[in-house]
This record gives C-alpha cells, sequence and structure tokens, in this order.
C-alpha cells in the first residue's frame, strides 16, 4: 500500500540554507563518471519509482552516506514521522548538477569521506530543487505551482497499465473507422517503424527487457556481482530479435556521457527540476556499449505513455503540432472505447453527440432517464517553463491560455463548459 513521505532537508540538520555554489564547491572534486553512477545504483537500489518508499533502506544508506549527523537524523525519525532522505527527484537534480559540476578527471568516490559528501549533497539537494518555500499563507495557485513539479516524478504503481494502453491504442483504436477516415489521419505505428527503424511492439518489449534488469536490483547481489548495476548491448543475444534491431534501439535510447552532459549544460537556462532530458535518455553509456540507468521508471515507461514523446522528438518541428493534433484525438478515441465497453449501468452511451442540426455536443454523454452526464476528454501540454519554474504568474498564464482564453487551436475548455451547461430543453435536441 502507497505511503506519504516527508523528506529530510539540509536545513534542518544545519539550521542554514544550502547555496548551489556549495553544493558545486564539493562536487568539484570528484570524477563526473563515478558521481552519476554512485548515484544510479542509489536510485535502482531504493526503487525510488515505486509507490511505497523504502523506509528501511533509505535509513540503511543514510547511516552509510551521513553517518556525521547521525544523532541528528535519529531525532528527526524519533518524531514519529515517515521521514526519508532520498527520492527520486533529489538523486535526478542531483546528477544534473554533476553534470554541471563534477570533472571529467576527478577524485574518486570510493572512501568514507567520499561518500559522507556526497550525502551532505543529496540533503542539499532535498533544498535546492524546490522552486520556493511553501507558505501556509500560499493560495491555490501558489500550492499548484509548488507540487506541480513533482507531478512527472512521484512514485506510482500503474507501468503495467499504461504499456497496455499503448499497445491498445496502436493495435486496436487507431483501426476505428471515426479515425482512419479523418482527413488528417496519420498512421503512427508506420510512422514510429520509419524513424526509429523498428516497429512498436519490438521497440516495448526491449525497453521493458532493459528496465527488467534494474527493476529489482538488491544490494546483496549488486555487492557479488558489480555487472548487476550495468546493461550491455549483448544482453538480448539469446533473444529472438535480429541484433540490428536490438543494435537500433540502443542507439534511440541510449546516449553517451559526454553528449548527455553537452546537453545538460545547453538546457542550462532551463528550471532546475525540470528533469526531461532523464525522460528522453534513461540509460547513459558510460564506456563502449556499457550503459547504466539513470532511472529505472523512465525506462519501464518508454513503453508506456512516453512511447508517444519518443516519437514526437524524432519529427520534423512542422510535423509536431499535427502528430499531437491526431494522438489527441485518438486519446479521446481511446477514452470513449473504454466507456463503451464498461458501461453496464442501463442507461444510454453515446459517442461524440450530436445536436440535430449536426454541431458536435460533447465528446461523449450517458442518458440514463432523466439525468445526462457528459465528458469532455481533453489533452493538453502545459509548456516547461511554466510548469517546473516555480512562478505563478507565469503558471497562470499559461493554464488561462490552455483552457480560457485558447491559442492557435482555440479554448480547450471554456467552450465546451458553456455547452455542458445546457439547460434541459437544449438535451431534447441530441441526435439520439
Amino acid at each position: 500500500m502507497a505511503r506519504a513521505a516527508v523528506l529530510i532537508t539540509y536545513r534542518e540538520i544545519f539550521g542554514k540554507e544550502p547555496d548551489l555554489s556549495g553544493l558545486h564547491a564539493i562536487l568539484r572534486k570528484y570524477e563526473r563518471r563515478e558521481v552519476l553512477f554512485l548515484l544510479a545504483k542509489l536510485n535502482c537500489l531504493l526503487g525510488t519509482w515505486q509507490n511505497t518508499p523504502q523506509f528501511e533502506l533509505d535509513r540503511r544508506f543514510s547511516v552509510y552516506l551521513l553517518g556525521g549527523v547521525q544523532n541528528d537524523l535519529k531525532r528527526i525519525y524519533a518524531t514519529g514521522e515517515s521521514r526519508i532522505v532520498f527520492s527520486r527527484l533529489t538523486i535526478l537534480y542531483l546528477m544534473k548538477q554533476a553534470c554541471l559540476a563534477c570533472l571529467e578527471k576527478g577524485a574518486q568516490v570510493n572512501t568514507r569521506n567520499a561518500h559522507s559528501e556526497i550525502g551532505i549533497c543529496c540533503l542539499m539537494a532535498n533544498d535546492l530543487l524546490l522552486p520556493f518555500i511553501p507558505s501556509q499563507s500560499d493560495g491555490s495557485l501558489e500550492r499548484l505551482t509548488s507540487l506541480l513539479p513533482f507531478a512527472d516524478y512521484l512514485a506510482h504503481d500503474h507501468y503495467p497499465l499504461e504499456i497496455g494502453r499503448t499497445q491498445l491504442i496502436l493495435n486496436e483504436i487507431l483501426k476505428l473507422r471515426s479515425l482512419s477516415e479523418r482527413s488528417d489521419f496519420m498512421d503512427i505505428a508506420a510512422l514510429f517503424e520509419n524513424h526509429l527503424g523498428l516497429d512498436h511492439t519490438t521497440f516495448c518489449e526491449l525497453s521493458f527487457g532493459c528496465s527488467s534488469k534494474f527493476l529489482n536490483v538488491k544490494l546483496e547481489e549488486l555487492e557479488a556481482n558489480p555487472e548487476a548495476a550495468v546493461l550491455r548491448t549483448s544482453f538480448f543475444r539469446k533473444s529472438k530479435i535480429p541484433s540490428e534491431k536490438t543494435k537500433q534501439f540502443f542507439e534511440k535510447i541510449t546516449i553517451a556521457e559526454s553528449a548527455f552532459v553537452e546537453k545538460v549544460k545547453a538546457s542550462i537556462d532551463r528550471p532546475a527540476n525540470d528533469l526531461t532530458l532523464f525522460q528522453a535518455f534513461p540509460l547513459l553509456e558510460i564506456s563502449s556499449e556499457i550503459f547504466i540507468c539513470l532511472d529505472p521508471g523512465f525506462l519501464v515507461d518508454k513503453a508506456g505513455r512516453s512511447w508517444y514523446w519518443t516519437l514526437f522528438f524524432e519529427m520534423a518541428n512542422d510535423q509536431c503540432g499535427r502528430l499531437a493534433s491526431f494522438w489527441g484525438a485518438a486519446f479521446e478515441a481511446y477514452v470513449n472505447y473504454l466507456l463503451e465497453k464498461e458501461y453496464r449501468a442501463g442507461g444510454t452511451f453515446l459517442s461524440e453527440p450530436r445536436f440535430l442540426n449536426g454541431d458536435g455536443a460533447f465528446d461523449a454523454c450517458i442518458l440514463e432517464g432523466r439525468n445526462l452526464l457528459v465528458f469532455e476528454h481533453k489533452s493538453s501540454v502545459i509548456r516547461a517553463d511554466a510548469k517546473y519554474g516555480g512562478d505563478p504568474a507565469k503558471l497562470k498564464k499559461e493554464l488561462d491560455l490552455k483552457f480560457i482564453e485558447g491559442d492557435a487551436e482555440g479554448a480547450k475548455a471554456s467552450r465546451s463548459l458553456a455547452i455542458i451547461f445546457c439547460d434541459s430543453l437544449a438535451v431534447t435536441d441530441l441526435a439520439i
């Protein structure tokens, strides 16, 4: 069962605010690859993408990495609250800072003092990754601004459902007449194979296969076999998938350490807690054809909701808008498909009902006697600088643009709301 946890911060332990320059001063001592590998192993072992925090394991690592402040940690643990030191967001944020600050050739992270300093960096990151410090006086918008950056990195346990959804959309939903006869129809499965060099099923199989190596790594296994923390291209040599397809897969989903560092540096103006680069490249090549997994959750997600984004970033810029628009239509068809399959209450389900004059009414509705339940399925993407930047005014402007004022695609919610709050007379005009 899922449990909530609260991060222990540098501020609580040391009674002062950390700063980014202090964090970089520590990281600058050490070799970048060593720090990235240590953090990657920590992320895998803690299972931070899972929905239940590993409290006992978190404390075991805090003893090892933060031995100098154990009395302070025990004081905090004694409060009875569910407190942890390490989180997915903390570790990924610290990896990003390591790319910015660590030396290509620095000190090895193989001493007690080095491990302790990396532990201190984790505490500092717990404070620094917040866009701003929440206050009890915050309004709804300020709270949303504070919490929204965490939405993509919170652990969840429905990866299998998301993989199934992707396969259902590609194998069944896209074949529905309501989509195939659209003037803007796109054969998304064919597009994916043309751009990625392998079909969507093989891509998803390889994504899940790679993630299986890291999803349940145990500390004892890692101590007995260092290979448990790395992935080689030979991992699939005994599978039925042709070696050339495996090679194409690794070329698309992995990135060399040096190239990854350059991308992090090139995105330095983006919000510090924007970690979409890790979602794009969850596997890092640290040596020729040897990879570490930066985040197993993002890796398995390549077969789920991230499948679409893999294709999106392969498309030409002038085609991305068309893909996004049609994928939104496919998602609406998917929701209606599920509603129609699962509705059993005895009323009438209508997919994309229209008024007698031909105008669209809703995306779907259910009519039960004199009661009308209407559905509007909306999909919009919030810009990264508004989502992660910690600026309530910028977030409000983006939400207004997407859902009230409208952009080039029109207002996605205001017109729908005007229809939804119709009177009973308008209901009788539905073409049932």
